[in-house]
């Protein structure tokens, strides 16, 4: 679509007001800017390649990405139990004499322990750890969104700058 303005074009459309001609002749650079993305298919528009391509590279959305990540693996692991100790003690020998029994407070100590939880606290760190991989994931579809309206805003900002350069052109030249 070119936006070709002629003499009685001009002269019929004098009434209108200048900010109502300014928001007809950007619809018309829009129009024209789009070329077919309209009416085209969604993967063949140019700005969405950028978007999909911003995504893919870009480092932030990489970091979250991992974070997400390493929030599951945590997930994961909060709804284990807490693992039994197994320790043997020798203490209070000397060095002389290592014989058990011998000596006032000496001995060998076999220990066994294990952490009882109260009831209900492995679920209670599973839903606290659900959550934090809730809350990951929709951080990381926030930077999604807020980078993709980014990488558009500036695609059509560039491509709305450009027709208004060549228009400019245009009327600089006649």
């Amino acid at each position: 679509v070119e936006l070709m303005l002629e003499s009685t074009t001009s002269v019929t459309c004098w009434f209108l007001s200048s900010r109502m001609l300014r928001w007809i002749m950007l619809t018309a650079v829009l129009l024209g800017t789009a070329g077919g993305a309209f009416g085209s298919p969604a993967g063949d528009d140019p700005g969405e390649a950028l978007v999909r391509r911003a995504l893919e590279a870009n480092p932030s959305m990489a970091s979250l990405q991992e974070r997400v990540d390493a929030l599951e693996n945590r997930a994961l692991q909060a709804g284990a139990r807490p693992e039994p100790l197994l320790g043997v003690e020798y203490s209070n020998m000397p060095v002389t004499a290592p014989v058990p029994g011998n000596h006032p407070m000496s001995g060998v100590q076999l220990r066994l322990q294990q952490t009882v939880l109260v009831p209900g606290t492995v679920p209670r760190r599973v839903a606290a750890a659900d959550a934090r991989v809730r809350i990951g994931e929709a951080s990381l579809q926030e930077g999604r969104v807020s980078l993709a309206a980014a990488v558009r805003r500036t695609y059509w900002q560039l491509a709305l700058t450009r027709q208004l350069r060549t228009v400019t052109g245009e009327h600089l030249v006649q």
